[in-house]
């Protein structure tokens, strides 16, 4: 593979990768402060938590990171998060494709967002068609347990997903939590499947962010 060279994103934290001997890559740029477009605006749900904007072989794409939280009748909370990104075919936006998760919690601690600083654009396969990854965690919890925490990456239609808990350190007892599975589909990937473990174990504080 031949190495992506790209400048870092403002305001991004993007994965160095070693895919091989002697390449790293490195995130693409994306624009963290470009207008979202009335449209957009009116097609989302929930409070907007982040939007970015980038071009590739594709288009001008925007993706936009929202989060809903809602009191039900009956007492209980849920949160309702969504991520989509949507391209540009001349005047018009089209949606490319949407991640939904939500969680509903009652007389507990609900626990559910993006991990702002993690999302990320990149060109693993340098085929120009760019790469988006998002990581979030969704908990429902009544002490200090791991959080679910997953990182998902997305190429067109396809997703690939990596999913487990949360590390909880507390001083004085080992560290439990940590643990994770990727999806099949990434076996044949290599640096889809180093960029997404990567990603995932900095949301779950295996490492550094």
């Amino acid at each position: 593979m031949t190495c992506i060279r790209s400048k870092w994103a403002p305001l991004m934290i993007g994965a160095i990768l070693q895919v091989s001997v002697s390449c790293k890559t490195e995130a693409l740029p994306a624009d963290t402060k470009a207008k979202l477009p009335a449209e957009l605006k009116k097609k989302l749900k929930g409070k907007i938590q982040a939007n970015y904007t980038f071009t590739d072989k594709g288009g001008l794409h925007v993706l936009a990171l929202t989060r809903d939280s809602t009191r039900l009748p009956e007492g209980s909370d849920r949160i309702d998060l969504q991520a989509v990104q949507f391209v540009s075919n001349g005047n018009i936006w089209n949606q490319e494709w949407i991640i939904k998760d939500f969680l509903p919690c009652q007389d507990l601690d609900i626990d559910a967002d993006f991990i702002l600083p993690l999302t990320s654009f990149s060109d693993l396969d340098s085929n120009g068609n760019t790469e988006t990854t998002v990581a979030y965690k969704v908990a429902c919890l009544g002490g200090v347990d791991p959080k679910p925490t997953k990182a998902i990456l997305r190429q067109g239609n396809v997703k690939y997903a990596a999913r487990g808990e949360s590390l909880v350190t507390i001083e004085g007892t080992p560290p439990f939590g940590g643990a994770f599975t990727l999806e099949p589909n990434l076996d044949n990937i290599p640096a889809f499947k180093a960029h997404l473990t990567l990603i995932w174990k900095k949301a779950a504080g295996v490492v550094p962010q």
